[in-house]
């Protein structure tokens, strides 16, 4: 028998899983077309066609995230962050443990019993007391009136608690897209390298210390769109669905969108020894 529910788990919860994964990266990704909307200008509408356009936006999402949480913590928000949760931690620590200590405990019982009595010389204290008193144990027929008074507010709250959720996801990716799209393609200071077979090996044998400047660089893949023998685009891409690729010129500033029905896609940049010689360079100007 416990096999049998194990098995049965496994079949209902594994397809669940796969489920919910990918709903949550299609989210992601709608919120990273988003991005792309509100940070290059091309409509949401036109960076995705299927689902799967959107699992692979999400892609940019995620990217973003990774270079967010890999440097949060150098942030003066999160420094003072932890130091105020350091804070607050150590202060209740030393609440509880003066509340086990009779040295502690006796004098802020006394304290609290002093303050009870100059309370009840107050005029008018006993009246509120009788007052509370009045209340708790009339508290059952209060309940309608709280409850239509509550109403409308609750109704508020759970329409824009339902509208949160179905948001947070895409906001999520929406912020994770503009800091991929701002580090790695607006940012990035050269197109990835082409290289061929003997500078992947020349390049992969090279010493770590003189790898250092270049892993520094930031580098983005770029396309170029060849139709009939000629350049249709070149640019930094950006998205592309089953018939059309966007890219973005960093010197123009300009963003195309263009159909690849009857085009080829080729790899555009500098070769890899090329590049490396370039950053190389002391000096230059990009």
């Amino acid at each position: 028998m416990a096999e049998k529910s194990w098995v049965r788990g496994l079949v209902i919860g594994v397809p669940t899983l796969v489920v919910l994964g990918a709903v949550s990266l299609s989210m992601l990704g709608y919120g990273a077309a988003s991005a792309i909307e509100s940070g290059l200008g091309v409509p949401t509408e036109l960076t995705y066609d299927t689902p799967l356009d959107l699992l692979h936006l999400s892609s940019h999402a995620i990217s973003g995230w990774i270079e967010i949480v890999d440097k949060i913590h150098t942030t003066e928000d999160f420094k003072w962050l932890a130091i105020t949760a350091t804070g607050v931690g150590l202060a209740i620590t030393l609440i509880f443990i003066g509340s086990h200590t009779p040295k502690v405990r006796k004098p802020v019982i006394k304290a609290g019993s002093n303050i009870a009595l100059m309370l009840s010389k107050i005029s008018g204290w006993r009246l509120v007391q009788r007052g509370c008193t009045w209340l708790l144990k009339e508290k059952i027929s209060f309940i309608p009136f709280a409850a239509f008074a509550i109403a409308p507010w609750l109704v508020i709250f759970v329409i824009k608690t339902v509208l949160i959720l179905f948001a947070i996801l895409p906001y999520f990716g929406y912020l994770g897209a503009m800091k991929h799209i701002q580090t790695w393609i607006v940012s990035a200071e050269h197109c990835a390298p082409i290289g061929g077979r003997n500078e992947r090996i020349i390049l992969s044998n090279l010493p770590k210390a003189s790898t250092d400047r270049e892993n520094k660089i930031k580098v983005t893949p770029c396309l170029a769109l060849w139709k009939n023998g000629s350049i249709v685009a070149e640019g930094r891409h950006i998205a592309s669905t089953e018939r059309t690729i966007i890219l973005f010129n960093p010197v123009s500033g300009n963003v195309v969108i263009e159909p690849t029905e009857g085009s080829s896609l080729r790899l555009s940049g500098l070769s890899a020894m090329t590049l490396k010689e370039l950053i190389e360079t002391p000096n230059t100007d990009n």
